[in-house]
C-alpha cells in the first residue's frame, strides 16, 4: 500500500488502464481461439497475442475506437477486481480456519488440565 500512496491518482489510473487492457486482450484472444481451435488456448501466449492483435485492430476504428477502449478498460478492471476480491476472501477463510483450529486446541488443553 505504501507504493500506491507515493503515486498520484493519474499514475494509478494509467497503471489500471494499462493492466486492464492487457487482461481484456487476453480474454478477447481466449474467446476467439476457443471458437476456432481450443488446443491453442492452453498455451497462454497465443490467446494474449491474438487478443493484442485484435485489440490493436479494433481500438483505432473511426468514431468507435474510444468505445472499444473504454469497454476494454472496464472489462479488464472488473477482472482485476474479481481476482483481488477472491484472493481477499480466501485469506479471510484461511484466517478463520486458523482461529477455529487454535480455539479447538485451547479447549482440548483446558479439558486435559
Amino acid at each position: 500500500m505504501r507504493f500506491f500512496k507515493r503515486l498520484g491518482r493519474i499514475d494509478i489510473l494509467a497503471i489500471f488502464d494499462y493492466f486492464g487492457k492487457i487482461v481484456f486482450a487476453f480474454l478477447l484472444g481466449s474467446l476467439i481461439l476457443k471458437l476456432f481451435n481450443a488446443k491453442y488456448v492452453r498455451i497462454r501466449i497465443w490467446p494474449f497475442l491474438a487478443g493484442v492483435v485484435l485489440y490493436a485492430l479494433l481500438a483505432p476504428l473511426l468514431h468507435r475506437g474510444w468505445l472499444i477502449s473504454v469497454v476494454g478498460i472496464l472489462f479488464g478492471l472488473g477482472a482485476i477486481w474479481m481476482v483481488f476480491r477472491s484472493h481477499k476472501q480466501s485469506e479471510v477463510q484461511s484466517d478463520m480456519q486458523i482461529e477455529t483450529a487454535c480455539e479447538s486446541q485451547d479447549l482440548s488443553v483446558a479439558t486435559e488440565g
